[in-house]
């Protein structure tokens, strides 16, 4: 019998490689992120004598930025892999994960798990984009010394890969940076990842 154990630890405010903005006297928006760990552990028959453990690992690394269609007034972030809207705070993280497909993740994706890492969870909605990519967004807010905060998860992608988008963006700019937000997930196309 397989189990899948899946442990996802991105930071204590917030889940997965988000961006924590912070203004400064000139004014420019730093983003600091944090590292995701994602472990998958199989453990093989319980007719093993030795009760061996086989692990597998998901890779995450950095995907072209191609897999996705940035929103109108984003730029090509310096800072991480993705997008960022300066004037709106908003930041699209954009990542790979090798070894494990969309479902798995989404298992990791639950009550303790939300309070573990201080997040409110509005809704959650499968998805298939525009490429024919099945995936599930999930919707979060968040507070950060004093702010509140939306944030998009989404894990697309086939068996054996994951696209990951962290999107986040001020709870006040909901309205006017949503449905931008939802076009973007709409483009995600495996097609296009360079390897």
């Amino acid at each position: 019998m397989i189990y899948y154990v899946l442990d996802i630890f991105f930071f204590r405010f917030a889940l997965s490689c988000l961006v924590y903005v912070l203004f400064i006297q000139s004014s420019i928006f730093y983003l600091i992120f944090f590292p995701f760990i994602a472990f998958v552990q199989v453990n093989q028959s319980d007719k093993d004598v030795n009760d061996k453990t086989l692990f597998t690992t998901p890779e995450v690394i950095n995907v072209n930025l191609e897999v996705i269609e940035s929103p109108e007034g984003f730029e090509v972030s310096p800072s991480f892999n993705g997008f960022i809207h300066y004037q709106a705070s908003t930041a699209i993280i954009v990542s790979l994960i090798k070894k494990v497909n969309f479902r798995k993740l989404s298992e990791g994706m639950n009550q303790e798990f939300y309070k573990k890492n201080k997040l409110k969870y509005i809704s959650e909605k499968k998805i298939v984009s525009k490429a024919g990519v099945k995936g599930i967004w999930y919707k979060f807010n968040f507070n950060l010394e004093g702010n509140t905060f939306g944030r998009y998860m989404v894990y697309a992608g086939d068996l054996n890969k994951t696209i990951w988008l962290t999107i986040t963006y001020p709870l006040r700019l909901e309205d006017l940076i949503e449905t931008e937000i939802l076009k973007c997930i709409q483009s995600i196309d495996l097609s296009k990842i360079k390897e």
